[in-house]
């Protein structure tokens, strides 16, 4: 398969499986100027209107031998950023210097996701091949390759234990894994078309998961049994299809992203919409945001989402006033003034580490590249406690579990 391919979204419906690649969902294409644009180059828009955030570009990474970077998440620790490839490969990186630190090569085709467990040893990948794969963030091996999803495996999400792994598919299905084992512990039939992003959250002690789809639908599911706890629809709105979803860091409120422009906050167990976030560009892909937390620089600490945009921006907004208080700038063109993305912006992520005040964006192809960014206010006195921690981070994740790793499979 050619996940450089196109997909083309019929009226109602999901793109038909064999058009997938990575994270792109190609809407038909247009007429006049814009079809004349390179396929993932998104519909430029200056934004002269809008302000710079606070953030200087540290790295520019061809992460992915110039193809789609699809997917990007830093380690728990802020110490590593992962990121996934329309080549089908998975890297992982330190964000401060740029260096790679393991190439993770096996799948079968392109990626779409990429997950770190909570305590830094593992990560898991979900590729066109329809399996997930975990493997050992020190080496770099493969520990296990999870087979049962009969279509392509486009999202995952690690329980907050660790011992649990979910993955949702084009086969419209999410499963729930027993990571030690290498087997499912459930297998959920929850939506009509494919599953676009899982997530868990919920209360220390009470996980649930959340999945969206195609078919406009949010679901939380709880367990272990796999019942449905919600279903959330956004029924004023014509139910648009929706391109992944994240929890808030205290799992209680859920963050999903529509293809119509807009990013929703809700309440999940409520099934109320509390926020709504407006002003990217969101028609055709499925990107990923995430939450910033600005916590050496205020008190209280200032929260933000992040979110990618097809006009080649992101995005942040004010948590709290819904208001866009700044954008990482993109360009028109490769050759265009800046240092900003070129293409569709995949994917967001923020380091949560306190003091760790950096953002991880993944580009499409036309731009390719991982780009890491820093807060131009970020104390020196964090970034020194952060390259300290760097250096024992390895150590202190192989003694974070006293029972023995996974083996290789």
């Amino acid at each position: 398969m050619d996940t450089a391919g196109d997909k083309q979204i019929p009226a109602g419906g999901a793109p038909p499986p064999e058009q997938h690649s990575g994270q792109e969902l190609q809407a038909p294409a247009s007429t006049g100027a814009q079809a004349a644009a390179p396929l993932g180059s998104g519909e430029w828009r200056d934004r002269s209107d809008l302000t710079d955030a606070p953030y200087g570009l540290l790295h520019s990474l061809v992460a992915h031998g110039g193809k789609a970077v699809t997917a990007v998440q830093f380690d728990a620790a802020g110490q590593r950023v992962a990121s996934a490839g329309a080549d089908g490969t998975a890297a992982i990186w330190d964000p401060r210097t740029g260096q790679l630190l393991h190439r993770l090569a096996g799948h079968e085709g392109g990626l779409s996701d990429v997950a770190w467990s909570p305590d830094g040893r593992y990560l898991a990948t979900a590729g066109d091949d329809h399996t997930v794969r975990v493997w050992d963030a020190a080496s770099g091996a493969c520990c296990r390759i999870l087979k049962d999803h009969s279509h392509h495996a486009v999202c995952c999400a690690w329980s907050s234990g660790g011992n649990l792994l979910a993955s949702g598919s084009f086969d419209e299905t999410v499963i729930v894994w027993d990571v030690r084992r290498g087997s499912p512990v459930r297998k959920i039939p929850g939506h009509a078309d494919p599953v676009s992003g899982v997530a868990f959250g919920g209360e220390p002690g009470a996980d649930i998961i959340a999945s969206c789809s195609f078919d406009g639908l949010t679901r939380a599911w709880q367990l272990p049994t796999g019942s449905c706890a919600a279903s959330l629809v956004d029924r004023h709105n014509n139910s648009p299809a929706l391109a992944s979803l994240r929890f808030t860091p205290n799992g209680k409120f859920l963050l999903t992203v529509t293809m119509d422009s807009r990013l929703l906050l809700w309440e999940p167990l409520a099934g109320k919409i509390k926020k709504t976030y407006k002003g990217h560009l969101n028609r055709s892909t499925c990107l990923q945001p995430c939450f910033v937390v600005h916590d050496c620089l205020h008190d209280p600490p200032q929260k933000f989402v992040a979110c990618g945009s097809e006009d080649r921006h992101v995005y942040l907004w004010d948590l709290n006033t819904k208001q866009i208080v700044g954008i990482l700038r993109g360009r028109p063109s490769a050759d265009a003034p800046g240092s900003g993305h070129c293409a569709t912006v995949f994917a967001v992520d923020a380091a949560q580490q306190v003091g760790c005040m950096l953002i991880a964006s993944g580009g499409h192809a036309g731009d390719g590249t991982l780009k890491v960014w820093q807060h131009v206010q970020m104390p020196a006195a964090a970034a020194a406690a952060n390259g300290a921690a760097a250096a024992n981070g390895a150590a202190a994740a192989a003694a974070a579990d006293g029972a023995a790793p996974m083996d290789a499979s």
